[in-house]
């Protein structure tokens, strides 16, 4: 990678980082998700080799790259949904009183201990669907679901 010129680079971003921030948001109509795209375009345009290119070669690289990253972005949500949990806070789903606080305390475990404790003992999977769902293997889902405990567990003592 050739040596970088930080004042080049910084004069580049500052030009360049509104038109790329609005073009991210405007594809992707999520902020946070928008963010990571214009960071990664930049991250990007650092790595990249770009001997002797004028102002417009660097804006089309620039623009090409984020709608590559845009189109990435949706090929990815498409392959790998994701849901987010607060999603399914008033879904109206009924859980016994005397189970809300250690419900609510699994909704604070990281996401990996969360989903298997939830597939185990809220869906009824055994330990070896959990692996064939989540693409781990069957120890694995062993491992997470003693540490989830654990954790759960520690939380409910303190």
């Amino acid at each position: 990678m050739a040596e970088v010129n930080i004042d080049e680079v910084t004069g580049i971003i500052e030009k360049h980082s509104d038109m790329i921030w609005r073009l991210a948001l405007c594809r992707i109509q999520n902020v946070q998700d928008a963010e990571d795209v214009y960071q990664e375009c930049f991250l990007r345009f650092l790595k990249q080799e770009r001997r002797n290119w004028d102002d417009e070669r660097i804006k089309a690289w620039l623009i090409r790259t984020v709608l590559n990253l845009c189109a990435d972005h949706f090929r990815r949500r498409i392959r790998h949904p994701e849901t987010d949990i607060e999603d399914f806070k008033d879904t109206g789903a009924y859980i016994p009183e005397e189970y809300r606080e250690l419900w609510d305390q699994v909704a604070q475990l990281p996401y990996k201990y969360r989903v298997v404790i939830h597939l185990f003992y809220g869906e009824g999977y055994s330990t070896r669907e959990i692996a064939g769902i989540l693409r781990i293997t069957d120890s694995a889902v062993r491992t997470r679901l003693e540490r989830g405990r654990n954790m759960l567990k520690k939380e409910m003592e303190g």
